[in-house]
C-alpha cells in the first residue's frame, strides 16, 4: 500500500536532497507536498492527511512542537520522524514525548538510514489502519461487509503465525488456554446432493445453528468456514487452570456436537482437536495439530472425535522401519509363491500400522495394490477395477476388506500346490461342514491322523491354527449372506455355524472390524 509523505523543512537545500534522496515510487512512497515553515506544515496535514510527517525540529515561526501538539490535539494519525541537528537533542526529547515516532540526524542523513527510519514507521502506519478496520467490524458485525472483514481476520489468524496487535479487542477467544478444533463433514458429495443445485447454504446456517447452540457455555470462542466442507472452531478456556479439566470439557463439548448432527441434520462429522496454547501466534500449529488429529479417520472410521493430546506419543514414536521390512517380507512371500504365510503376514502389516499409527493413505494403498497385482499376475487375473477399489478406499479396514476378499474369491488358499495333502484334506473338511460345531477330534478322526501331527502341520502351512481358519472361513461364508439376502443377523449366525449370535457378533467385529448390522449397511455393500 502506497504512503503517502509530506516533508517540512525551513531550508531549501535540505528539502531538495531529501526529495532526491531515494526514488519514492519504488519503495511505495508518495511525496504528498513540502512545506517550508510549521504553520504551512499544519494546512498541508489538514489538506493532504499524510501517512508520515518528515519534520524539522527548529523552524521559524510555528516549531516542530508545536507541530506535533496540533497533531496531538486535532487526532490526526499522521506518524511522525523528526529532523533535528546535534544541538537540538533536548527539543528532540520533548518531541518524543509529544508522540514523534522516530528521529535522524540532518547532517549525517543518507539514503539507507532515511529508508529505515520509514520502513520502521510504515509497519506502524500498517498496523493502526488494520487496528482501524477490525474496528469498524466490532461496530458493524450485523452487517455483510463487517461478517466478511471479521472472517478475513480469524482466517489471517488460522494460517500466519503474526497474530494482529491488540487482537483480543476483536475475537471473543483468550490468550490463555485455546486451542483449534476442525469439523469435517463426512461423505460430503452425498450430502450435497440433497440440495437443489448443490447448495448447501442452508445446510451451514444450521449447522451454524447448531454450534452456537452447543457452545452455549463456553463465550470464548469464534467459527469460521475454511472449506466446503470444513468449519473450524477456536474456542480458549481462560478460566479453568487445569488441563485435564480443559481436555474433559472438549471431550464433552464435541461428542455432543457429534451427536447433535447426527439427530438433528442427518450428518456425519469428523472432529480434530488441536494442541493447546497461550499464545495467539500458537493458532496456525494448533490449526495444523487439529487437521493431523482427524486424518486418524483413516485407522478408525467409527470413531468420530480425535484429539492430538492423545495421540502425539504414537506420532512421535513411528517406526518405519519395521513397517518396511514387513513390506519387503511380504514381497518376498508372494514372489516365490508361499501363500501359506501370507494371512498371518498382511494380519501382522495392518496390526503394525494401527499400532504405530500409521498415517498415510497413499504409500499404504500403493503397496497393498502392488502386492494384489502380484497375486492377480501369478493367477492369470485381468482385474484393473479391484486395484481402482483400492486406490478409491477411504479407510484402513476397507483396504483390508478388500484384500481378504481377493483372497477368499481366487481361492488363493486351497488353489496353491504347496499345501500338502493333510492340510488340502483338512480345508476341504472345512469348507464341507463350517455350518456345523467342528471340533479338532473330530478332523483327526476322519482323517485318522493325530491332533497334534494335524495342528502341527496346518499351522506350518497357512499360517493358522485349525479353529481360527475355522472362524476366518465362517466369517467369509457370512460376509457373502450379508451383501446378498436379506436374512436376519441371527439367521446368518446359524446357518454359518456358529452356536450363538453374541459370539458371532463378538468374532465378526474382530475379524472385519464392524458388526454384521455395520457392515450390511457400509456404503458399497
Amino acid at each position: 500500500m502506497i504512503q503517502k509523505i509530506l516533508i517540512a523543512e525551513d531550508e531549501l537545500l535540505t528539502r531538495i536532497g531529501i526529495r532526491n534522496l531515494i526514488p519514492w515510487q519504488e519503495y511505495e512512497f508518495q511525496l504528498a507536498g513540502e512545506a517550508e515553515d510549521g504553520e504551512q506544515a499544519i494546512k498541508m496535514l489538514e489538506k493532504y492527511s499524510p501517512d508520515i510527517l518528515l519534520l524539522d525540529i527548529n523552524m521559524p515561526m510555528v516549531d516542530g512542537i508545536s507541530v506535533l501538539q496540533t497533531i496531538k490535539e486535532k487526532g490526526w494519525h499522521t506518524h511522525t520522524i523528526i529532523l533535528s541537528c546535534h544541538d537540538e537533542f533536548e527539543m528532540v526529547k520533548q518531541a518524543l514525548v509529544w508522540g514523534a515516532d522516530d528521529y535522524i540526524l540532518k547532517n549525517t542523513l543518507n539514503q539507507k538510514e532515511l529508508l529505515e527510519a520509514l520502513t520502521k514507521v510504515r509497519k506502524k502506519v500498517m498496523q493502526e489502519k488494520r487496528e482501524q478496520n477490525y474496528k469498524e467490524v466490532i461496530n458493524h458485525l450485523d452487517t455483510e461487509e463487517g461478517q466478511a472483514l471479521h472472517q478475513g481476520l480469524l482466517s489471517n489468524l488460522l494460517t500466519k503465525p503474526n497474530a494482529l496487535p491488540n487482537t483480543e479487542k476483536f475475537i471473543q477467544v483468550r490468550e490463555s488456554n485455546l486451542t483449534c478444533i476442525t469439523l469435517d463433514i463426512y461423505n460430503f458429495k452425498s450430502v450435497q446432493q440433497r440440495y437443489e443445485h448443490k447448495d448447501t447454504s442452508l445446510l451451514f446456517e444450521s449447522l451454524l445453528s447448531v454450534l452456537e447452540n452447543a457452545l452455549k457455555k463456553y463465550p470464548e470462542h469464534e467459527i469460521l468456514h475454511v472449506r466446503e466442507d470444513r468449519l473450524v472452531i477456536m474456542i480458549s478456556f481462560s478460566k479453568m487452570s487445569n488441563l485435564d479439566q480443559i481436555h474433559h470439557a472438549l471431550k464433552k463439548l464435541c461428542d455432543h456436537v457429534v451427536q447433535l448432527c447426527t439427530t438433528y441434520l442427518n450428518i456425519s462429522i469428523v472432529i480434530g482437536v488441536g494442541g493447546i496454547y497461550h499464545d495467539y501466534q500458537k493458532i496456525p500449529q494448533s490449526y495444523q495439530e487439529s487437521i493431523l488429529a482427524s486424518s486418524y479417520h483413516f485407522l478408525h472410521k467409527d470413531t468420530h472425535v480425535f484429539d492430538f493430546y492423545q495421540i502425539t506419543p504414537s506420532i512421535l514414536d513411528q517406526k518405519f522401519s519395521s513397517l518396511q521390512d514387513l513390506e519387503n517380507q511380504i514381497r518376498k512371500i508372494c514372489i516365490d509363491r508361499q501363500y501359506s504365510t501370507l494371512s498371518a503376514a498382511i494380519l501382522d502389516y495392518f496390526s503394525l500400522i494401527r499400532n504405530q499409527g500409521v498415517i498415510n493413505p497413499a504409500r499404504i494403498k500403493d503397496f497393498i495394490a502392488e502386492i494384489v497385482n502380484i497375486i492377480l499376475v501369478d493367477l492369470g487375473i485381468s482385474d484393473f477395477g479391484i486395484l481402482t477399489q483400492i486406490q478409491s478406499a477411504e479407510f484402513l479396514d476397507d483396504i483390508q476388506h478388500l484384500f481378504c476378499d481377493i483372497l477368499v474369491q481366487n481361492h488363493i488358499f486351497s488353489s496353491k500346490p504347496q499345501y500338502d495333502a493333510i492340510t488340502n484334506r483338512v480345508i476341504q473338511y472345512i469348507q464341507n461342514n463350517y455350518q456345523s460345531a467342528i471340533s479338532l477330534a473330530e478332523i483327526a478322526e476322519h482323517l485318522q491322523i493325530s491332533e497334534n501331527h494335524i495342528s502341527r502341520v496346518f499351522k506350518k502351512n497357512t499360517g493358522k491354527g485349525i479353529p481360527e481358519f475355522i472362524n476366518h472361513y465362517r466369517i467369509e461364508q457370512s460376509k457373502e449372506l450379508l451383501r446378498t439376502t436379506e436374512l436376519k443377523i441371527y439367521q446368518i449366525a446359524e446357518q454359518t455355524g456358529f452356536q450363538s449370535v453374541s459370539y458371532f457378533n463378538t468374532t465378526f467385529k474382530k475379524i472385519v472390524g464392524q458388526t454384521p448390522y455395520e457392515f450390511r449397511n457400509s456404503p458399497g455393500i
